[in-house]
């Protein structure tokens, strides 16, 4: 399984990135309707498109039905098994892991190799440990996307972040009636306020 979009030249990379947002949101909402969980090709297809189409998105984490889809999309791969899930989004084809001491191709072939290849995954410890052992540069953003998306919805809930049962202070930022951007600090706003880059060239008369 593939997406292949040719790029016009006469396009900006902005309007070709808008371009493949809006098939993405188009190709994942027709398997979406058609989700079908008793059948893998179909759940392969919710996951492929699924996976490609929030990893690309701007939708904000607050909005409710994307924290909604990015857990079914989750909830989906625990039906895969790891073949399924590598043939689908390959590993990325770094090899200098050991010397830069970061995960690469060996790194996450050796994990894989620790998994009962033809079995499925089953719960979602199981997939949200994928996530995080997993090389490839899709995945790596939708992880991201999860993880901003689950924490909001536990801040929510009256529960910690995954930053702060780290250790991480985090802090919301919320936005006012003039658009201005804020944080709440022990209770009291602080606004954003950007600071300018200073100039060193100096204008010689």
């Amino acid at each position: 399984m593939e997406l292949i979009i040719t790029e016009n030249p006469r396009k900006s990379k902005k309007e070709i990135l808008e371009l493949k947002r809006k098939y993405l949101d188009l190709a994942f909402t027709k398997h979406f309707m058609r989700f079908d969980p008793e059948d893998i090709e179909s759940v392969k297809r919710f996951v492929f498109f699924g996976i490609k189409s929030v990893a690309l998105s701007d939708h904000n984490e607050n909005e409710k039905d994307y924290v909604f889809i990015i857990a079914q999309i989750v909830e989906a791969i625990t039906l895969l098994t790891p073949n399924e899930f590598v043939n689908m989004f390959p590993i990325d084809k770094t090899y200098d892991g050991d010397k830069w001491e970061i995960k690469d191709y060996f790194y996450t072939r050796d994990y894989i190799d620790t998994l009962e290849k033809d079995v499925p995954f089953g719960d979602i410890e199981e997939t949200l440990n994928l996530f995080w052992e997993y090389q490839n540069s899709t995945i790596r953003r939708f992880s991201v996307k999860y993880l901003c998306a689950t924490s909001h919805k536990r801040r929510q809930q009256g529960l910690p972040t995954f930053a702060e049962m780290a250790g991480i202070e985090t802090h919301q930022v919320y936005k006012d009636a003039n658009g201005t951007n804020y944080l709440m600090i022990d209770g009291q706003p602080v606004p954003l306020v950007k600071k300018k880059k200073e100039s060193h060239l100096k204008v010689i008369k």
